[in-house]
């Protein structure tokens, strides 16, 4: 006598469940990685660089009834699109509150580096001048000053605390003389540069 199984026929598209596991773990790391990436878009920064530090505009996609911006270094603003100035050197956190029309608050956070426009720490600025016309330390120059821009200024003192001397923007300058031309005593100077915001500080000898 034949035998009959009565187990179900097999269906190619019957889901095991390691395979059921495996379908929602992809959906589970899709969402996570939709979700990591859009993040950052719920807060922009735009950077414009300034004499007493970075302009920062910021603005969000989010539509609510309450903004509050708050800037790890005390800042804080209400607008929906503020506008801050922070100081070169530091880090910066922006954190972003929206209080939308059902009440309930949406919060980000965002850190941005340090803003260094420029490094003199390591610059060979010269020490020594000798207005000879000899081609050889004339002037008083610093390395690269072409490239300072607007926001710098070079200040010359003589050892009484006396100002000779001030250039500013891209005219830094000092031939050894008086904003009045006249030429001044060999000895020990003094100089205060500010470039962005940043002050540097050294002396120079003047021979003749």
């Amino acid at each position: 006598m034949a035998l009959h199984s009565t187990a179900p026929p097999y269906r190619k598209d019957h889901l095991r469940p390691w395979s059921v596991v495996r379908i929602l773990l992809w959906v589970a790391l899709a969402l996570w990685a939709t979700l990591s990436t859009a993040q950052p878009a719920l807060l922009s920064a735009r950077f414009e660089r300034g004499c007493d530090g970075m302009r920062m505009f910021l603005t969000t996609p989010l539509t609510g009834t309450q903004y509050t911006w708050t800037l790890s270094d005390g800042q804080n603003s209400a607008f929906p699109a503020p506008v801050f100035t922070v100081g070169y050197g530091d880090s910066i956190t922006i954190s972003l509150t929206v209080l939308d029309a059902f009440g309930e608050s949406i919060y980000f956070n965002r850190t941005y580096p340090a803003f260094t426009p420029v490094d003199l720490d390591a610059a060979s600025i010269p020490n020594v001048l000798t207005p000879n016309n000899d081609g050889i330390n004339d002037t008083f120059e610093l390395p690269g000053q072409t490239q300072l821009g607007a926001c710098a200024e070079l200040r010359i003192f003589d050892r009484y605390g006396h100002q000779v001397f001030i250039g500013q923007g891209n005219n830094l300058t000092w031939d050894g003389r008086t904003m009045a031309g006249e030429a001044c005593i060999p000895a020990v100077y003094f100089y205060t540069l500010t470039v962005y915001g940043q002050e540097f500080n050294g002396h120079l000898t003047l021979f003749r």
